[in-house]
């Protein structure tokens, strides 16, 4: 069984007698001898690049879409910059990018220096100036927050399990977004922020869980829960369970994604159901036309709008509402 070619190389990279400009420039001597090769063969992937397992019907939608051009999906959460560098190095038509990082985006830009078409998937990343599909957060957030507000709810937490490091203007595009909206929805409302009600998980569940535990223990808790996804709901949902606390009678909660489980709990969750079909037929086909008609297309973004689907886990407080509250 022979060896891949990149194990030896690594090894001799770590040889004492190599020095250190080799081993920064030798890997990207490497890439463009693989690009060369590629050429020379004529064998080249459309590949799409996703940052995250997005659901079955994502995918199926973008392979329906996709027609006659090959998918390949690989997950990129810990690895994006390396495994993108791997496909640029074999010379792939085509990328569909979901970036972990708004803002760390050096991979992305050599990939445009170097000619390779790709369109983001669900990230805004204004540095980039590129071809971009996603869904409007901010006003879905906002319209969420309202719904809450309009009911009675003066006290309303936004969960999320994003991490926070280097401050919120870090944080991905569409958490980001969801977050101003939460934030726009309350000063409309009249509602002073209370940057206690702003919950991040750093990543890691049983970090968020405490977080939600520590507020749902509160004398003065949050009597509603916004959480950025259908994952941190379910996290919500399980703190709730065992403090004794229950949806909605004792706290309201709205989650985004519309995800199968939220019709299956009691009550179904109210949810802010994003336009899966239409997001994989979106970007798949931008890709492609990307792909035929060459890199001379002028960067265009398309939001795609979400939908709030009310179900019975928002209670409606208003009749209850004294008059010193709604001043809160």
């Amino acid at each position: 069984m022979g060896m891949p070619a990149q194990k030896p190389a690594n090894r001799f990279l770590r040889r004492p007698s190599v020095s250190p400009t080799s081993r920064t420039s030798l890997p990207a001597a490497w890439r463009q001898d693989a690009a060369r090769r590629s050429v020379w063969s004529s064998q080249t992937s459309k590949t799409y690049i996703l940052r995250e397992p997005f659901e079955p019907l994502r995918i199926r939608r973008m392979q329906m879409a996709s027609m006659l051009f090959s998918l390949i999906l690989t997950r990129t959460l810990r690895w994006e910059s390396r495994r993108l560098r791997v496909m640029l190095a074999k010379r792939v038509d085509g990328l569909i990018v979901s970036p972990a990082s708004s803002f760390e985006v050096d991979h992305l830009i050599e990939a445009r220096n170097m000619g390779c078409p790709f369109v983001l998937l669900d990230r805004r990343v204004p540095a980039l100036e590129a071809h971009t599909v996603a869904i409007d957060n901010f006003p879905a957030a906002r319209n969420a927050v309202s719904s809450f507000t309009r009911q009675g709810h003066r006290r309303i937490a936004l969960i999320s399990n994003s991490r926070i490091e280097g401050g919120q203007k870090y944080l991905t595009s569409p958490v980001r977004e969801r977050l101003e909206g939460y934030k726009a929805a309350l000063h409309e409302a009249g509602i002073r922020i209370d940057p206690k009600l702003t919950v991040f998980g750093g990543g890691d569940n049983e970090n968020l869980a405490r977080k939600v535990r520590k507020l749902c223990q509160d004398d003065n808790r949050p009597t509603a829960f916004l959480a950025v996804t259908s994952a941190v709901a379910l996290v919500v949902l399980s703190v709730l369970r065992e403090d004794g606390l229950s949806v909605p009678e004792d706290v309201s909660l709205i989650c985004f994604e519309n995800a199968d489980w939220t019709v299956a709990v009691t009550p179904p969750l109210t949810v802010i159901a994003q336009p899966i079909k239409e997001l994989a037929s979106a970007v798949t086909e931008r890709l492609i036309a990307r792909l035929n008609g060459g890199s001379s297309l002028s960067p265009e973004e398309t939001l795609l709008s979400a939908t709030l689907i009310n179900r019975g886990s928002v209670k409606d407080l208003s009749s209850d509402l004294s008059p010193d509250r709604r001043s809160a």
